[in-house]
């Protein structure tokens, strides 16, 4: 099985996209390639298992091992968003067995209910914790987001950088 090359443990890596598909798909192959556990997190509401169980017929994996091994949370709010990175936090300090942690479509809940300061500070905390939590832990990391700018920290590197 071929992991994507760009992605590295204790990074966080961007994909300008609001599609699932790319983080569902790493999360099935490291998964299924390491029997350890993946935490996405959904603010698109649009995951969809179909498309894993391709994935994992795709690479020859067992379907029922690697879907009860992805731990998937929906945010509709951006606060239970916020709530959400903290508690992935908490989940990934907690189990051991946490490989891989997935955002997608993160920062559209803040850009379309929150306004100026609030929004950028609460976007922030959320990138801050992340990339703490990701390096400290050493895992791997996958953010599909169409707006990956708001993970440039405000010096202009990127939050992988």
């Amino acid at each position: 099985m071929v992991l994507e090359s760009s992605i590295e443990k204790g990074k966080v890596k961007t994909f300008r996209t609001s599609d699932h598909r790319f983080v569902s798909s790493l999360a099935v192959q490291i998964v299924g390639g390491s029997n350890k556990k993946a935490l996405i997190i959904d603010a698109s509401a649009e995951i969809d298992p179909y498309w894993m169980v391709k994935v994992c017929k795709k690479y020859g994996l067992d379907e029922d091992r690697v879907l009860n091994s992805i731990i998937l949370g929906r945010g509709f709010t951006a606060y239970q968003l916020k709530d959400m990175v903290d508690k992935a936090e908490e989940i990934v300090y907690n189990d051991d067995n946490i490989i891989f942690v997935g955002l997608i479509d993160l920062s559209s809940r803040f850009l379309e209910e929150l306004e100026g300061e609030e929004a950028t500070w609460l976007r922030a905390r959320c990138i801050k914790r992340l990339k703490h939590f990701v390096s400290d832990r050493q895992i791997y990391c996958a953010v599909a987001d169409p707006y990956i700018e708001i993970f440039k920290a405000d010096h202009g590197r990127d939050i992988d950088g």
